[in-house]
């Protein structure tokens, strides 16, 4: 009979996470649309949970927003779409810049996680910082939105995805390629 050999799996050494980190702030940085920044957050997950999901859709569309408070983005259950609000986005264009891929790459990394099944608030808030602070560090913005989310956008609120199963559809503009390396066999 043969002896079957284990293979163990190492953690990332140190220098393989820094290597990583600057490696994912380097491409986050210079990522332009949002669905380049979405294939960052698939290889981030993936990365450091061992997780994908494929077939994936985003929609842009304006949400109600309730005493001042907008909401960021959703993940409707039981569906193969996430959805980010478009006024968030204007705003952050028009005030900073900078800011625009660190939350896009936030919200996204939530909604995927969402996209998995978690429903649960606590864990996909674990998730998130785990996800950020491997790839991007602890001192980067993408980690500081992980754990201070509302010190930097107080009128963006987070939603449960039971929140939005009623959300009217007419007024979804849908991204083209959004989740293109999924389906390679369509190009």
């Amino acid at each position: 009979m043969k002896k079957i050999k284990k293979t163990v799996v190492k953690k990332p050494s140190n220098h393989a996470k820094n290597k990583a980190a600057k490696g994912f702030s380097r491409k986050l940085k210079g990522a332009k649309t949002l669905a380049e920044i979405f294939e960052l957050v698939k290889d981030a997950v993936y990365f450091t949970m061992g997780h994908k999901r494929p077939g994936l859709m985003l929609g842009l569309t304006e949400m109600q927003a309730e005493e001042k408070k907008s909401v960021g983005s959703f993940h409707p259950l039981g569906s193969n779409f996430i959805i980010i609000n478009k006024a968030p986005l204007r705003k952050i264009m028009e005030s900073n810049k900078k800011m625009y891929q660190p939350y896009v790459f936030h919200m996204l990394l939530r909604e995927y996680m969402h996209s998995f099944g978690i429903m649960d608030e606590d864990v996909i808030r674990q998730n998130v910082k785990k996800v950020s602070e491997t790839l991007f560090g602890k001192g980067h913005v993408v980690t500081a939105l992980s754990t201070k989310f509302s010190k930097f956008f107080p009128n963006i609120v987070y939603s449960s995805p039971e929140e939005f199963v009623k959300q009217d559809s007419a007024g979804i503009e849908m991204v083209d390629n959004f989740d293109s390396s999924s389906t390679y066999y369509l190009r």
